[in-house]
């Protein structure tokens, strides 16, 4: 099964700068927690 195949490269992070509507991270704080872990463990999982 294949997932996001118009999704060709990595999602950059791009910061707050980032125009509207481009596919990015605006927002990475990996302390931050996010429905009960770090941002950094939420992340890992969404990246395998």
């Amino acid at each position: 099964m294949t997932f996001f195949t118009d999704v060709a490269d990595p999602i950059p992070f791009a910061g707050a700068s980032a125009p509207e509507g481009d596919l990015a991270y605006r927002v990475y704080d990996p302390d931050r927690i996010v429905l009960g872990k770090r941002m950094e463990e939420q992340l890992r999982i969404g990246a395998c």
